[in-house]
This record gives C-alpha cells, sequence and structure tokens, in this order.
C-alpha cells in the first residue's frame, strides 16, 4: 500500500512538468517562431536583448565608410557572407574531412568573434581570432596553431598533402573547436552575469 501511494506522490509531482514539456514539443514551430521574433525579454530580473541591432549598426557603419549606405538586407546578407566563407575541398576522403574540418574551425571562429565584437565582420579569419585574443577569450597558442592550419589549407590548392597529414590536420582542426566551444561558453556566461 506504501508503495502505491509513493507512486500516486510521484505521478502527482510529475504531472505539470511533464505537461509543460510535452506542451513545448507540441508546440516548438511555434514557439522558435515567435522566439526568433523577439528582439528583448525580461525574465527574473534577467534582461536579454537580441544583438541584431548591434551588428545592423556596424554593418551599416563599414558599409557607409566603404562604399556608401547598404539596405538591411544587403547588411544581412554581407554578414551572413562572412561567417560562411567558401573554402577549398580536398581530392581524397582524408583530404576532404580535413579541409570541411577547418572549414568548421574557421566558421565557429568567426561567428563568435562576431558575437564578440560585430566590427570583425569583413576582417580576415586571423584578426578575428586576434580580436578574441585581446578580449582574453583565446590564447596566442590558439592563434598559432590556427595559423598553421589555414596556412596548410591555403596552400593545399596549389600543394596538396599527404592523406595522412590530412588527419593529422582534421584532428588538430576538431581540437581546436573544442577550445572555441570552451571560449564561447566562457563568452556567454560572462555576458548573462554582467548584464
Amino acid at each position: 500500500m506504501e508503495i502505491a501511494k509513493l507512486v500516486l506522490a510521484y505521478l502527482k509531482v510529475l504531472a505539470w512538468p511533464a505537461v509543460a514539456i510535452g506542451a513545448m514539443l507540441i508546440f516548438r514551430a511555434q514557439i522558435r517562431d515567435i522566439a526568433s521574433r523577439v528582439s528583448r525579454a525580461n525574465f527574473l530580473g534577467l534582461e536579454i536583448e537580441a544583438a541584431a541591432r548591434e551588428v545592423s549598426a556596424a554593418v551599416e557603419a563599414a558599409a557607409e565608410a566603404e562604399t556608401g549606405a547598404l539596405t538591411p538586407s544587403e547588411e544581412a546578407e554581407a554578414v551572413r557572407a562572412w561567417l560562411r566563407p567558401l573554402q577549398p575541398s580536398g581530392n581524397t576522403p582524408a583530404q576532404r574531412e580535413a579541409m570541411a574540418a577547418v572549414n568548421r574551425l574557421e566558421q565557429n571562429l568567426r561567428r563568435l568573434a562576431w558575437e564578440v565584437d560585430v566590427e570583425v565582420v569583413g576582417r580576415s579569419t586571423r584578426s578575428a581570432a586576434q580580436a578574441l585574443i585581446d578580449r582574453n577569450l583565446l590564447t596566442p597558442s590558439f592563434f598559432r596553431a590556427l595559423d598553421e592550419l589555414l596556412t596548410i589549407r591555403d596552400a593545399h590548392a596549389e600543394r596538396p598533402i599527404t592523406d595522412a597529414l590530412a588527419t593529422e590536420l582534421a584532428g588538430q582542426a576538431r581540437q581546436l573547436v573544442l577550445v572555441l566551444r570552451s571560449a564561447y561558453n566562457a563568452h556567454h556566461r560572462t555576458r548573462v552575469v554582467g548584464e
């Protein structure tokens, strides 16, 4: 009898969270749509503001300084293009894997740099990495490793790398992505606490 009461007590406690989670799963598309349109939210004293205005202002200022004013769609396209640069791929599976890993590393680094300082949009990947070092999110040793990987990748078109080097390159790029994820998490912890 006590086991039945214990089970009933657990069910009573878990009923509302289960209903809430179920509702969130059922309406996740609508929730995602609403959340994408929100630019500012306040929850239990914690205020979160989307960085879209900052990015838009930085891209607009840079564009006006160089070529005149951009339309909002051109601004967004400029940011998207910078966040997803086109890079070479390899001839063998190991080379393709290595190039894809270095490309992911570059994209992750640019995304973090953009979130930290929107003024890096349009600069080189190395310049974006330096901006993160200046903010103590990355170390100079990370920069040296990144520089080596980018140099090998960029030279790959003229002088293809061996599969053994490609495998090593992919492993190093994946390790640097883990370092970037740690820096990303550190940045977001600081950002939430600081606001």
